[in-house]
């Protein structure tokens, strides 16, 4: 396992250990997050158009500087395994993947975390974390609203001054994981304007807790 810690940040060496998951809904997986709301409004163009700037103001609650860093899976599978129909489309996946890829690990200094725990539901032969030590320049938030829409890879940023995860899933909401119950409980009321209401109850116990 390659790993570099750049910091003493709590949330790098928890991203940086083979044994932390993220796997989705991260709010049901970790004690110290939160879940917000983006996606509201009774047309399709007022929905996207609420869920952009929503996630835009969360995104810089949690980041008054630009994320430290952002990071992402990347899967190696077993393409003997594909059948002629598939392959086409897995080419074009490939090509996709490959340039994301170089965007990022020809950019930016990055951490590699070999062989993270496959979940159940995952065949690939093996799943890697890419941690990537971005700068001010990175397009934090064309990335952001690409996780909305299946982009070429779901990209998960992350503030080492904020002890944080963001995690967008999609348009209809986002996770935010804290290292710490203090630093949830600093964002807490800043953030309260977004919960989920289907999770508010959830979020107050945890907060009171």
């Amino acid at each position: 396992m390659n790993v570099k810690n750049k910091s003493n940040s709590k949330i790098e060496k928890m991203v940086s250990d083979t044994s932390f998951s993220y796997k989705q809904p991260w709010f049901y997986n970790h004690s110290f997050a939160l879940r917000c709301e983006l996606g509201i409004g009774d047309s399709k163009r007022v929905y996207l158009k609420n869920a952009k700037k929503r996630a835009f103001e969360i995104f810089d609650i949690l980041f008054q500087n630009p994320p430290d860093a952002i990071f992402f899976d990347h899967y190696v599978e077993d393409l003997s395994l594909l059948d002629e129909i598939n392959i086409n489309n897995t080419i074009g996946y490939f090509k996709k993947d490959i340039r994301f890829l170089a965007q990022h690990i020809n950019k930016y200094e990055k951490t590699v975390i070999f062989n993270i725990p496959l979940d159940e539901d995952e065949d690939s032969v093996q799943k890697n974390r890419i941690i990537c030590y971005t700068d001010a320049k990175y397009p934090y938030k064309k990335r952001a609203i690409e996780n909305f829409h299946g982009g070429a890879r779901t990209v998960h940023f992350v503030s080492f001054e904020n002890e944080c995860i963001l995690s967008i899933y999609d348009d209809r909401g986002c996770d935010i994981v804290f290292a710490t119950r203090e630093k949830m409980r600093e964002f807490y009321d800043k953030l309260k304007p977004y919960f989920l209401e289907y999770d508010a109850e959830e979020m107050s116990k945890r907060f009171n807790d």
